[in-house]
């Protein structure tokens, strides 16, 4: 079961290009989102004014697990953020958190946020042609 993040959901609710390639994941099977990626929904949602946040957050709960942050996904993520970021990723703490806790529980996570390029496990969607 695939993790996706938050960048995913965006796309997937947007209908973009990128999200058409998301929706095939989702409609393929049960996927797995961090509470995190909830939070930071909440944030782009009030940030923009956006309508519809509740049915986004319940459509996102049919669809597979929310997973919780355990002490060791937050413990691990700061070394996490640093390394990405000494890599030139621009990796931040709540990405570092939802990457550890798919990492914790074995699981995919799948993003087109450059912060996460070149980490393990990672299924990155290229939003930009080569």
């Amino acid at each position: 079961m695939p993790v996706l993040d938050t960048w995913a959901w965006v796309e997937y609710f947007q209908g973009s290009p990128a999200g058409a390639r998301i929706r095939e994941i989702v409609e393929g099977a049960d996927v797995a989102t961090s509470v995190l990626s909830l939070a930071e929904l909440s944030d782009l949602y009030a940030r923009e004014g956006r309508a519809g946040l509740a049915e986004r957050i319940a459509f996102i709960r049919s669809r597979g697990l929310v997973l919780d942050v355990s002490q060791r996904s937050a413990e691990q993520a700061g070394a996490t953020k640093w390394a990405q970021r000494k890599k030139g990723h621009p990796l931040g703490l709540a990405d570092a958190i939802i990457y550890e806790t798919a990492r914790e529980n074995a699981m995919d996570l799948v993003t087109g946020d450059e912060g996460f390029k070149g980490l393990p496990r990672v299924r990155f969607i290229e939003t930009k042609p080569r």
